[in-house]
């Protein structure tokens, strides 16, 4: 989950310090070998088919075998290493879908076809990293010469070329004679006839750019504000309301329920700008039971709404921007009728 932003590649290698930081966690990630061990069973209590079929694999803490790690060796696109994916995944498609020790051919459970898409992508050398982008990573196919025929007639041909057997890092792409200037397939390319030549060498330094230098302009994190010396406001008849800002800290996975007309806040230490908050619920309900409130220049509680409305699902934090952002010293939420909220969190995001 370290490196679960397929969205945000370049800002999650800036809250992990940098592409250089970022490629080396990577790099420790596929070293840290998994156990299987029973002391880290989690909540299952006992080591899982998962765990065992993880450690079969022999990639360290990346489980191909498992559906959430299917992303992870294409990060590395956002890193100072970029080149390395491509001998990854070219390496993990063709030793872990032989049978062998694993089984039938599949390093895990087949899910919905899942794990054959993957298969698919690899031996293409292509892959959807960043879903609706409009472009496929290019990555170092399993065969030199590809060809896959459309049920209208069109084809989509991959041909590579290498200094030597081992080659995947990629130096040069044409698509239909033309170079291609980043590492990447336009999507276009998958309808009509098209022409893909890869060209792969050794060498990390001659790696064709994969675009993912700048920064993110949305990178940086912004910290909760209920987190910076803030105190925990509410009606006298809530109970233990400081777990709806806690983070879990004090356990209460049941929430702080609120019953119509009863409320919760936190005042800071000094007035603060507020434009974004959200909220995690325990039971589901209507965005319409909760009236968001601050203080304001008189003194007084004020409605502060939000730019939209929206269902509460259970167990699902679901953000609000306010219509306006404000200068408070102190916000908190009212219900219009009885809630049970796990937490609530307050930003500044202008």
């Amino acid at each position: 989950m370290s490196v679960g932003a397929v969205h945000d590649g370049v800002g999650l290698a800036t809250l992990h310090g940098g592409r250089d930081a970022f490629g080396q966690h990577l790099d420790d990630l596929f070293a840290e070998p998994e156990t299987a061990d029973e002391r880290f069973g989690g909540a299952y209590g006992a080591v899982i088919h998962e765990q065992r079929e993880a450690r079969a694999l022999r990639s360290g803490m990346c489980a191909i075998s498992n559906q959430p790690a299917h992303h992870i060796p294409f990060m590395y696109a956002f890193s100072d290493r970029p080149w390395r994916t491509a001998g990854i995944v070219n390496e993990l498609a063709a030793r872990l879908f032989a049978g062998a020790h694993i089984g039938q051919g599949f390093p895990g459970d087949e899910d919905n076809g899942e794990m054959s898409a993957w298969w698919l992508w690899a031996a293409l050398g292509l892959y959807p990293l960043e879903l609706a982008s409009g472009v496929l990573r290019i990555g170092s196919p399993l065969f030199d010469d590809i060809r896959v025929d459309r049920a209208d007639g069109s084809s989509l041909r991959i041909r590579s070329h290498r200094s030597e057997p081992a080659a995947h890092v990629l130096q040069s792409a044409r698509l239909d004679g033309v170079d291609l200037d980043r590492a990447e397939l336009p999507i276009a390319a998958l309808a009509g006839d098209a022409d893909l030549e890869l060209i792969f060498v050794t060498d990390p330094s001659d790696a064709l750019e994969t675009g993912e230098h700048a920064p993110a302009a949305h990178s940086t994190w912004c910290r909760d504000l209920t987190a910076e010396r803030a105190d925990v406001i509410a009606a006298a008849s809530v109970v233990d309301a400081r777990r709806l800002f806690d983070d879990g800290e004090h356990g209460g996975s049941s929430g702080v329920v609120l019953a119509a007309g009863e409320w919760a806040g936190c005042r800071f230490a000094e007035p603060r700008a507020v434009s974004d908050l959200t909220v995690t619920m325990v039971a589901a309900a209507p965005s319409s039971r909760l009236q968001w409130e601050v203080i304001d220049e008189d003194g007084n509680w004020t409605a502060a709404p939000t730019t939209h409305d929206a269902e509460l699902a259970a167990d699902r934090t679901t953000p609000f921007e306010l219509a306006a952002p404000v200068v408070t010293p102190a916000i908190r939420v009212r219900a219009e009728a009885g809630v049970t909220i796990r937490q609530i969190e307050v930003f500044d995001l202008r």
